[in-house]
Order: structure tokens, then sequence, then C-alpha cells
């Protein structure tokens, strides 16, 4: 049986918009962390999921319109299969320690304690 194509990829590209940094955090990061995917996110290396991907070591982050800095990044990272199982081990570990449900509903707690 042969496996779907999302289910075959080593990184999942994350395209980051600069223009909503701050305001919001497109969910697909979460459910990329979840599934212990390492992430490629392409936009603001300074951005808030950037940031992440690079201090948890869940993946790389590249400038957005340097298409031939990503292309480069590819093909390093096509053929170094312990470093994408090291950065998905991550990806999944950073999500349990501070995305699970758990976190932000005890966060909520706090926030919502009189």
């Amino acid at each position: 049986m042969e496996l779907p194509y999302t289910a075959r990829l080593r990184y999942w590209l994350f395209n980051d918009v600069p223009q909503m940094e701050g305001l919001i955090v497109p969910s697909k990061f979460y459910g990329i962390l979840a599934a212990g995917r390492p992430v490629i996110v392409i936009g603001d290396r300074e951005g808030e999921q950037a940031r992440a991907v690079r201090e948890e070591g869940c993946g790389e982050a590249n400038a957005g319109g340097d298409p031939i800095a990503l292309a480069q990044l590819l093909r390093v990272l096509r053929i170094d299969q312990q470093r994408c199982e090291r950065a998905g081990a991550r990806a999944r570990a950073v999500f349990e320690s501070r995305y699970a449900l758990p976190i932000p509903l005890q966060q909520w707690r706090v926030l919502l304690q009189p």
C-alpha cells in the first residue's frame, strides 16, 4: 500500500506572512508539531514561528524571497535523514511542552481566576 503524499514528506513547509506577525499563529503550525514533523518556516526569520523552530531545534527558518537558499537547504535536508528524525522528535516534544491542550487550559484558568 502506498502512503499518501503528505505522509511521505520529511519536512513540512510553513509559509509565514510577516504582516500577520503578532496577530495570529496559524493552527497548521501546531498540527505539524503535533504530528512530529520537522518544519521549514519560510518568511520573516525573526518571526515567532521561525524563532521557535530555531530555538527548539525542530526545523529550519528560511528568509522568504530567497528561492536559491531554499533550494540549497532542501538539497542538504534531503540527504540528512538523521537531522530530519531529530528535528521531528523535537517537534513533537515542543508541542507536548508548549502547546498541548493542558498547557493553554491552565493558562486560561490562571487568567480567569478572580
